[in-house]
Formats: C-alpha cells, structure tokens, sequence
C-alpha cells in the first residue's frame, strides 16, 4: 500500500534521501517524489523542465507503515504519515494504480501531445492518452493541462504538460 509523508514544502529530495539512507529498506519497497514534466517558453525558445507534483508530499510504498513510522520518529525534521483519527491512512488503490499508471520509472509524468477537436483535448500520445475525460481546462499558451484527480478520497486538481499539434501534424 502506498501512504503519504507530508514535509516542509522544499524538504521533498532531502526527505527522500534521509528516508533511502536510513530507513531499514526491508520496511518499504519504494519511496518517490512525483514529479511532472512540462514545455516552458522564454524569449521565444522552450525547455522542458520538471515540477513538483504535489509539494510538501513523499509517496511511501509499504506493507510496514507502524514499523516504518517508528524509524522516522528517530530523525530530525517535520515528517508526518497523514493519518485519520489515530490509524494511518493509504491512498485508496485507484488513486495508487493511476498515479503507477502516470509515472515513468523515473517517477515522472511525462508531457503529452494533443489538439483540439471542437470543444474537446484529443491526446495522442503520452499519459494523458485515456484520461480526456480528467481534463478540466486547458491553458494552452503554457502547455498545460488541469487535470482532476482523488487524492485521500478529495478531488484536487494538477497541472500537467499537454502540448498542442495540428491536426494536419497527426500521421494516420
């Protein structure tokens, strides 16, 4: 199952990184900070650049959560497993196989490529491909696309890179 640890915005990568280093790696079998990848434009080129997310959040894959949380306790900072009531709380398993579905194995959401067709984002190739229906708004002068998701049961919205082709580009 995958939980949650929550740290000071910023903290993501040396979280991380405590948490690969110190952490009895028999405790967990995966620890990522979800990034996005996405076009930027500046002085009329453009660069792909990656973006956290969802800042201040530690992806902790794991079947030992008291176990691994007791390890935690031991280190220095603002880490805290999100929890309801006093239980620790997984991310529900469509949330986990989405978000495993998104991510490359550089724990990447890669950027897509679509175009309009009337009021509705095609997307032809990239992650995005399938969830049209997730799409909410397109800002397409950033190459962005909001997309809504469930996170712990909430529909939160992220902005994900959706770069726009001409239809007359698509090769049938």
């Amino acid at each position: 199952m995958w939980y949650v640890l929550w740290t000071y915005t910023g903290d993501e990568e040396k979280t991380r990184r405590m948490i690969n280093d110190h952490v009895d790696r028999d405790l967990y079998a995966r620890c990522i900070v979800p990034y996005r990848r996405k076009r930027e434009f500046s002085g009329g080129s453009s660069t792909l650049v990656e973006k956290l997310l969802f800042p201040s959040y530690v992806f902790i894959e794991t079947d030992h959560i008291s176990e691994f949380a007791e390890q935690m306790r031991q280190y220095p900072g603002k880490n805290v497993i999100l929890q309801t009531g006093d239980a620790f709380s997984p991310i529900e398993t469509e949330e986990e196989y989405f978000l495993t579905k998104m991510l490359n194995k550089n724990d990447v959401i890669e950027s897509s490529c679509g175009y309009m067709d009337g009021d509705r984002v095609k997307v032809i190739s990239g992650p995005l491909k399938g969830y049209e229906d997730r799409i909410r708004k397109m800002i397409w002068r950033r190459s962005l696309a909001i997309l809504e998701m469930t996170l712990y049961g909430r529909k939160v919205q992220t902005a994900l890179g959706l770069d726009r082709i001409g239809r007359q580009d698509i090769r049938m």
